[in-house]
């Protein structure tokens, strides 16, 4: 069926059309020739005809919030991991991997520290950990924590409370309002 309006997802806020009256499929990608995800939006009613799914929306994602603040705090709690989260970059996929590695496989290497990395293929990595200043394993591991735990501050957790804000607010305001016409 063609769409003759254009609606606001509840979940992400995007404007799409309407066919057969609900969000169309969108917040896709298409990799390998299929798509790949989609918004839980899509296929639901838009948010001038409906705030329904918005609160189950900021129950989860204020969930996902408490986990990851209580992450944060367990990375800079710990002041002698046994293990650590490390990024390295695999040329076949071209893209960073996340790895957890033990402390044992983190080693100096010139003014940085460095983790060897086994991948589930059996191809070796080396991941950098941190830079000059560390004197053991233990300590490059535990400033590597807390450089993850300030990223994932920076890049996660304020993005869901931003989240948080705007999805309540928009229920506060919420009412029914009219469809804008397909051009």
């Amino acid at each position: 069926m063609k769409a003759t309006h254009i609606g606001s997802c509840q979940i992400c806020g995007r404007e799409q059309k309407l066919p057969s009256n609900a969000m169309s499929l969108h917040g896709y990608t298409v990799n390998w020739g299929f798509f790949n995800g989609t918004c839980t939006g899509s296929r639901y009613l838009p948010f001038e005809q409906s705030k329904n799914l918005i609160e189950e929306a900021i129950k989860n994602v204020t969930a996902q919030h408490a986990r990851l603040t209580s992450q944060v705090a367990d990375l800079r709690a710990n002041t002698e991991p046994t293990h650590i989260q490390v990024s390295y970059y695999d040329r076949n996929t071209y893209r960073h991997i996340a790895a957890t590695v033990e402390v044992s496989a983190v080693y100096p290497e010139l003014s940085t520290w460095r983790a060897k990395v086994t991948d589930p293929h059996g191809r070796e990595f080396t991941a950098h950990v941190a830079g000059y200043g560390p004197t053991t394993a233990e300590q490059a591991a535990h400033y590597s924590n807390t450089q993850l735990a300030a990223k994932l501050e920076r890049e996660k957790l304020e993005s869901m409370k931003f989240y948080i804000e705007w999805q309540t607010l928009r229920i506060k305001e919420w009412a029914v309002r009219e469809l804008k016409k397909v051009a």
